[in-house]
């Protein structure tokens, strides 16, 4: 959940938007198919997220989260979250 929550923190550094690897915080954040992956606009936010990754520890695997699930169904042909189950953390 840590290494997830760090990348979470990348893709909104880099794309003002969410894009989950295992969780999501927010549906509504959820980046659109159009996003352009290889530009990231803030150039600092992959040595954040390395920095980030490196400092997880391995009790955050004994948190609990407490979650719902929430389907979205996406209009995007091409969608790479197409119809995905995605959960919400409270």
């Amino acid at each position: 959940m840590c290494k997830a929550m760090c990348f979470l923190s990348y893709s909104r550094a880099c794309y003002d938007c969410e894009i989950p690897e295992v969780t999501l915080y927010r549906p509504e954040n959820l980046c659109s198919d159009q996003v352009q992956w290889a530009s990231c606009k803030d150039e600092n936010a992959t040595e954040r997220r390395d920095a980030c990754k490196r400092n997880c520890k391995p009790a955050c695997l004994k948190l609990k989260y407490h979650f719902s699930t929430v389907k979205i169904d996406r209009k995007e042909s091409s969608g790479l979250y197409h119809n995905s189950c995605l959960c919400e953390r409270h």
